[in-house]
């Protein structure tokens, strides 16, 4: 018993510090959030202020008022390699290094690594970019704060100090975790408890102190578990940031050795009678066992259910794969005009005063790299499109063709018109999906006036890749015969339409590093105000990600998959250990399977019930997308398989125990 609670233990804690170490990652991208935070801005008085004015400025007032100081920079390279620049105080800098923010690669299993860099301030070539840092202090410690900042307004401008919200998210979700963790260890302490009391009660008669069993048995539980800690950490260290809190960990992994010796008090309380009996007082053992499986099937469905979505969007991404090493060589292009650097609320006022610009940006240059441009934009969703439906331009189609034989047949005619709209054979004419569709000719995307009336046919069979910028990203998604807009029309200027938002973000482009520098030198174009995206870089991106998060659902669905049928075979086991005599005369007078084993069968059943009412309603509070038949799917599938798990092991186990008890063997 001893080596199976080890074998969970090295489980459930390599799970555990593995977690950890992508709460690091997520929180190298958050953590300056529980600071408090001032503007500066570099160029607000009328001087030429210089970068290493300013850094001895904020330096001199930093040492005055006792407070150390920091900022952030944060950038993707053109890998999708996560840097982050924490540009500081050497004490906050020390501070920041204590506080579990690790310079350096900060791996993840699931994310993508994050590099983080520490910067002293004094070191820094360019301020002139950084407006916001982030200040050591506590409510307490605000008088101190808006003293330094009220040296410094007159110069560098901006705001008082203000938190935008002290976040407790990182205790939270250790807490769960490890509390989960902990949890399940001590179900396999008081499992533990109860089966060794025997064993404790024949050694005691046998003339063994009982204590010394005792402390030994909790000194054995303690060890192991710091040895299981330690070396997991080690090994795990080189794939992952497991050492991130380890105090708090470490808090938890104390908290468990407590309890756990606590339960062990309960084997040395021996009632010789009930405990060296085979009859109703050693029921408790399986009773545990009936709630642990209760339990872990609870849970099981929980896992399944929510991370079968995990499984679904990996397979997607992984049918994508063909399409995106096609279009290996395009890119994605964002731009905007240099606009002069403003004091208060200066971003937004960018954003209005550049919109104009940029607008006239894009649309020289989709203008003059039109015949180089492929659009595939995923419009499921929008304008009240629920049906998969995406908008593909003149070189879009031609691919979709090449890639899909079914549409060679009506090429032809799609490339005669300036806009078509094509419909798969299972979307019958006027039916709603057909409508929806069709609706968006009315003047708020193409409309007629000035693209034309649209040509509407239908396809046998298309397989397409949906594209769309959501501001953080390229989201792409494989399609099975969705409704497909075509638009062959010259991109025109004289109204503008829905299709303006297309052309700026949704549309990739195959030029020459040449072409893009001249267009670049001639609009005068910062490059500062540049974005490249490869649309095959981010599809792998996009895929590592989701593959990582795949195997990592996978393990964990197989470990919790494996625990329920060991925890099967179990109960079944003492089932037929403590009431072998009761299923043997049940047998004998006719009872049926379902009978004899009705406690097992009904528990199963409604673990399995409870499990989908869980999930269904962690899938409508957090809006997880899961489908309400999949998940009820997958609960009738684990129900009928542990059922049929039941049956095999259940006729094996009581062939073998009735045929004993009718011979008046002793199991």
């Amino acid at each position: 018993m001893k080596a199976i609670k080890i074998v969970i233990s090295v489980i459930l804690i390599s799970f555990g510090l593995l977690f950890m170490g992508e709460l690091s990652v997520l929180n190298a991208d958050t953590f300056q959030n529980d600071f408090y935070s001032v503007d500066f801005y570099m160029n607000s008085s009328s001087r030429n202020v210089k970068t290493q004015e300013m850094a001895k400025d904020l330096c001199n007032a930093g040492k005055k008022h006792k407070v150390d100081f920091f900022a952030v920079e944060q950038f993707w390279d053109k890998d999708y390699q996560n840097d982050v620049n924490i540009i500081g105080t050497k004490g906050a800098i020390n501070s920041l290094k204590k506080k579990g923010i690790k310079p350096g690669y900060n791996k993840s299993v699931v994310f993508d690594d994050v590099r983080v860099k520490f910067t002293d301030i004094n070191d820094v070539a360019d301020l002139s970019k950084i407006k916001t840092f982030y200040l050591f202090g506590d409510k307490e410690d605000l008088n101190r704060l808006r003293a330094f900042k009220s040296d410094l307004v007159d110069k560098y401008g901006g705001g008082f100090p203000k938190r935008e919200g002290r976040s407790s998210e990182l205790l939270l979700n250790t807490s769960v975790a490890w509390g989960l963790i902990i949890f399940l260890m001590l179900l396999f302490s008081f499992y533990e408890a109860a089966c060794i009391k025997k064993e404790y009660a024949v050694r005691c008669i046998l003339g063994q102190n009982i204590k010394v069993l005792f402390i030994k048995s909790i000194l054995t539980d303690a060890c192991s578990t710091m040895i299981i800690y330690v070396s997991m950490s080690v090994i795990l260290s080189r794939f992952s940031n497991v050492s991130f809190k380890y105090q708090w960990v470490l808090v938890f992994v104390m908290i468990y050795i407590i309890l756990n010796s606590l339960i062990s008090l309960n084997s040395i309380s021996i009632n010789f009678r009930r405990d060296l009996t085979v009859g109703k007082y050693n029921h408790g053992i399986l009773y545990v066992n009936y709630g642990m499986k209760f339990f872990i099937t609870v849970i099981t469905i929980i896992v399944i259910s929510i991370n079968f979505i995990n499984i679904k969007q990996g397979y997607n991404s992984y049918k994508q794969k063909e399409f995106f090493n096609y279009h290996g060589k395009f890119a994605y292009y964002k731009m905007s005009k240099d606009v002069e650097n403003l004091e208060n609320d200066r971003d937004i006022k960018v954003e209005e005063k550049g919109k104009s610009a940029d607008e006239k940006l894009y649309e020289d240059f989709y203008g003059k790299f039109q015949s180089k441009a492929w659009l595939y934009s995923d419009m499921t969703g929008n304008y009240n499109i629920k049906y998969p439906f995406i908008f593909v331009n003149k070189n879009g189609f031609k691919y979709l063709c090449k890639a899909n034989p079914d549409l060679k047949s009506i090429e032809k005619n799609v490339m005669e018109h300036n806009t078509s709209i094509l419909f798969p054979e299972n979307i019958k004419k006027g039916s709603r999906k057909y409508n929806e569709a069709l609706e968006m000719n009315d003047g708020e995307f193409l409309s007629e006036d000035e693209y034309g009336k649209w040509n509407v046919k239908k396809y046998d069979k298309c397989n397409a890749v949906g594209i769309h910028d959501n501001g953080k990203g390229l989201e792409t998604v494989w399609y099975k015969n969705p409704v497909i807009l075509v638009s062959n029309a010259v991109y025109k200027k004289t109204k503008a339409t829905g299709y303006d938002a297309y052309c700026n973000y949704d549309i990739m482009y195959n030029i020459s590093e040449s072409e893009w520098k001249q267009f670049v030198d001639k609009h005068k174009i910062d490059k500062h105000y540049i974005s490249i995206t490869n649309s095959r870089s981010a599809y792998l991106h996009d895929w590592n990600q989701k593959k990582h998060i795949m195997m990592l659902t996978a393990g964990l669905v197989i470990f919790m998959f494996l625990l329920e049928l060991s925890l099967i075979f179990l109960v079944i086991k003492l089932e037929y250990y403590f009431n072998a005599i009761e299923m043997a005369i049940m047998k004998v007078h006719g009872y049926s399977f379902f009978e004899r084993n009705g406690f097992l069968i009904k528990s199963t059943f409604f673990s399995c019930f409870l499990g989908l009412m869980i999930t269904l309603i962690i899938n409508h509070i957090f809006s997880i997308g899961g489908d309400f038949f999949i998940i009820a799917a997958m609960s009738g599938i684990l129900f009928l398989f542990e059922l049929l798990i039941i049956m095999i092991k259940g006729n094996f186990i009581e062939k073998k125990s009735v045929i004993a008890i009718l011979k008046g063997e002793k199991l």
